[in-house]
Formats: C-alpha cells, sequence, structure tokens
C-alpha cells in the first residue's frame, strides 16, 4: 500500500503576497494584477499572519444592513428596500474609504492555514469549505512556504488521465 499523498506534494510557490502593513489599494492591485482570488499576508521575514480575500473586500463594500442582514435568520428582505438606490459611487465611495487603510485590518483569519505534511484529502475539505487557496505554513517557523489552490488540485488530479 502506498503512503498517501500530502499536501506538500500539489502546492506551489505563492504568486502574490502581501505584507501586513500594506494599504488596501495596494493589495487589491496585486489580486488585479496575478488575477487571484486571495493573496497571503505576511511579514517580510516570511512570517504568515492571514489572507487578504476579494470575498472579504467585496464584503466592505456591500452597506452594512446588507452584512448584518446575513446573519439575522428571522428579518424579512430589507436589502431591497434599503439598497435598491445603491449606485457604483456608493461602492467607490466605500472602496475609497478604506483604501488606504492597512491590510492587516481586512485580512481572513478564518482561513486555516495547512502544513505541507497535511493529507490531501483535509487541504481538499479546507479547500470546499473555505472556496479560496490555501495558506502552506511550516509547523516549526509559521513562515509561508507555498499555496494550495483548486487549480492545482485539479490540475494535479486531471495529470493522470
Amino acid at each position: 500500500m502506498t503512503d498517501p499523498i500530502k499536501c506538500g506534494a500539489i502546492m506551489t510557490p505563492p504568486l502574490a503576497f502581501v505584507a501586513p502593513n500594506a494599504t488596501v489599494a495596494t493589495a487589491l492591485n496585486v489580486l488585479l494584477e496575478y488575477r487571484v482570488l486571495g493573496a497571503p499576508v505576511v511579514e517580510a521575514d516570511g512570517t504568515y499572519r492571514g489572507m487578504f480575500l476579494r470575498s472579504l473586500l467585496i464584503e466592505r463594500l456591500l452597506p452594512r444592513i446588507a452584512v448584518l442582514e446575513e446573519q439575522m435568520t428571522n428579518v424579512g428582505r430589507i436589502i431591497d428596500a434599503v439598497v435598491a438606490g445603491e449606485t457604483l459611487d456608493d461602492l467607490r465611495r466605500r472602496y475609497r474609504d478604506i483604501a488606504g487603510d492597512r491590510v492587516d485590518r481586512h485580512m481572513d483569519l478564518k482561513t486555516p492555514p495547512v502544513r505541507p505534511d497535511t493529507p490531501l484529502i483535509e487541504t481538499v475539505h479546507h479547500l470546499h469549505l473555505h472556496r479560496s487557496m490555501l495558506p502552506v505554513v511550516d509547523a516549526a517557523t509559521n513562515k509561508l512556504v507555498g499555496v494550495v489552490s483548486t487549480w492545482d488540485l485539479l490540475k494535479k488530479i486531471s495529470a493522470d488521465q
């Protein structure tokens, strides 16, 4: 019987990353330039801090009531009445309000880092739950050593055909 494949076998070097003290505007430019859904947030020495995700940025552009509505189960469609008049200018204004903020104020801490020795099936499960790339971090140093994306996984499983 062969040993189960580990996360390290499908991880790739990160295409892009951002510093915790970078601005949201800088981080957005990184996402756009590399066409990625997120970027690891790392210190200058490579220590992993969190993820800057496109989905969190989009959430910050919504009116606060729309985000609150997702957390309330017995509330009608408040969003329809409140945000019906929203415009692109409203979204731009909300973006400008946070564009100069530090990334570490807007990073995701829920996406779990995986280790190079994390079993593949556990990695796949995290990809399913978080729908983003996963940071791969050295257990001893907490340094970013790579990322695993759904694309990495799909490429690996299709390579044997």
